[in-house]
């Protein structure tokens, strides 16, 4: 049983590789990220919330990634707002891990903010997703409600838990470049599935 993680900017291609790695090798793929806009849905953190956003915060759709976070950035969280996303976001990452070993069955969990949260050092592996800046920026050009203004918030926001050893070391960078399956996927699930 593993537990194996996916970080990465928003439109770097984490859910593809998260994707193509459950698919080559059977197992269950969590994207945290649709997890996230429950967490900001609920309803303490709603409340906090609309103190400071005064229109509701739209629910999930299945093509936005980190939808409310992101739709609501330039509005702003203050630290203790965001102190708390963590902590439920963490919740939600342990039960996710609990499951997976009671269950003895192999997860991916793939997260914009990964780093972020302390559960993830209860993983096996996290990988790093990276890209092109111009190619994923036009990639998410395309996306309902993500201006690159409010992309370049959500980055500057995540920056400082990608920075080497806040929380865990990378144990190896897949650099997207958004056309075949780069072929250190395929080294990484030959590694995951022989050991």
């Amino acid at each position: 049983m593993k537990i194996i993680g996916i970080a990465g900017k928003i439109g770097s291609g984490k859910s593809r590789i998260g994707q193509y790695i459950s698919q080559q090798t059977g197992w269950e793929l969590i994207k945290l990220d649709y997890q996230a806009a429950e967490v900001v849905n609920t309803p303490v953190l709603k409340q906090i919330l609309q103190k400071r956003i005064k229109n509701k915060i739209p629910k999930p759709e299945p093509d936005i990634q980190l939808f409310p976070i992101l739709k609501n950035i330039d509005k702003g969280f203050n630290s203790f707002e965001f102190a708390v996303i963590r902590m439920l976001l963490n919740k939600k990452l342990k039960k996710v891990i609990r499951r997976a070993k009671k269950t003895k069955q192999s997860v991916i969990v793939d997260f914009v903010a990964l780093p972020m949260l302390k559960a993830i050092n209860k993983f096996d592996k996290v990988y790093l997703v990276t890209s092109d800046e111009d190619k994923r920026l036009l990639r998410l050009a395309g996306r309902d409600g993500i201006t690159a203004e409010n992309t370049a918030k959500v980055d500057a926001i995540l920056a400082p838990f990608y920075t080497r050893n806040y929380c865990c070391d990378f144990d190896g960078v897949i650099h997207n470049d958004y056309g075949e399956i780069p072929s250190a996927v395929k080294d990484i699930i030959n590694e995951l599935t022989v050991c």
